[in-house]
């Protein structure tokens, strides 16, 4: 069977250790003055490190091959935060909530954007809907997926709208004036390649455990 890139994680990999740490290219410098002085010279990218728990055999090797198919740097994954595939209010997932009569999808749309470009409206949610600072969401951004980080959140209004500020900044491609964008809170996720040599050490008896690290496509 043909494999379809970008690649999900395997489930093993959402039970271990994962750190997820935004990346900004900045210039530093100081002033005459003495005052520390910086600016963005390229857009902030995700970078991640997974560790997975201890795996028994076939899951030691089916994680193997996975790293293998993604060709070192060439090939693309979904990367998400482990133990966040809900928001924090949502711990076991959206069963029971509804849009507009319809279970909800987990998704709701991007409505409008701050001058700012790090506050956002999102609708189609259900009313009350709560999201809180720490959460996460998705949005597409032509071919990729951008992750976000909400800052401060908020509950989604009776016409199930809610204001949120998020890191980092939408990217600039992004309109709310076209298509509907759609904004994903189901286990949110950015495109990744492999940034390091991954490593498997191999437990005596079991399989072992499997480290890796990855940083975000953005284009």
């Amino acid at each position: 069977m043909a494999i379809v890139y970008p690649r999900s994680l395997p489930i093993c990999a959402f039970n271990g250790e994962c750190s997820f740490q935004l990346k900004r290219n900045q210039s530093r410098s100081l002033t005459g003055a003495g005052s520390p002085n910086a600016a963005e010279v390229a857009p902030a990218m995700w970078e991640a490190k997974y560790r997975t728990k201890i795996l028994g055999r076939a899951a030691f090797a089916e994680v193997g091959a996975w790293l293998e198919s993604l060709r070192g740097g060439l090939r693309t994954f979904r990367a998400t935060v482990p133990r966040h595939r809900w928001p924090l209010a949502y711990p076991r997932g959206f069963s029971g909530l509804t849009v507009s009569g319809s279970p909800f999808s987990g998704s709701g749309t991007l409505t409008s954007i701050g001058s700012g470009r790090d506050t956002i409206t999102v609708g189609s949610l259900p009313a009350g809907f709560v999201l809180s600072p720490g959460d996460w969401l998705s949005i597409p951004v032509g071919s990729r997926q951008r992750l976000h980080r909400i800052l401060e959140g908020g509950s989604a209004s009776g016409l199930g709208a809610v204001n949120l500020t998020v890191e980092p900044v939408i990217d600039p491609a992004v309109v709310t004036s076209g298509d509907p964008v759609p904004v994903l809170f189901d286990a949110p996720w950015c495109d990744m390649v492999l940034s390091a040599p991954f490593e498997m050490p191999r437990d005596p008896v079991r399989g072992g455990s499997v480290s890796f690290e990855g940083l975000q496509v953005l284009i």
